[in-house]
């Protein structure tokens, strides 16, 4: 099933590794999204999203993700591998404007 969610994306990184049996190739965008409010958050949580493959940091050229965040419109699934639970961004796309950070 995906989720819509709206993100706000601080940051990309691909991976592309081998341990075992274990194979992961994507890009990890992180990003900060609201806490679920009907539950008691209270404000943003960052998270990491397993995105298409590690060739894919390409969609990410010309992001000045060091002093910007970006909206983004993201379809998210929530994908079960044996007890793990991973977050799989199926689709992303960016909006506009740009927020500007203080860091």
């Amino acid at each position: 099933m995906l989720i819509p969610m709206q993100l706000e994306i601080t940051g990309a990184v691909p991976s592309k590794f081998q341990i075992d049996d274990y194979n992961e190739d994507c890009v990890n965008v992180s990003a900060l999204v609201p806490l679920d409010e009907t539950t008691g958050g209270i404000g943003r949580g960052a998270e990491v999203f397993n995105y298409k493959t590690a060739a894919d940091i390409t969609e990410f050229d010309g992001l000045d993700l060091d002093n910007k965040i970006y909206m983004a419109d993201a379809q998210v699934e929530m994908v079960k591998k044996g007890k793990n639970t991973k977050l799989i961004l199926r689709s992303l796309k960016f909006k506009q404007p740009v927020l500007q950070t203080n860091f």
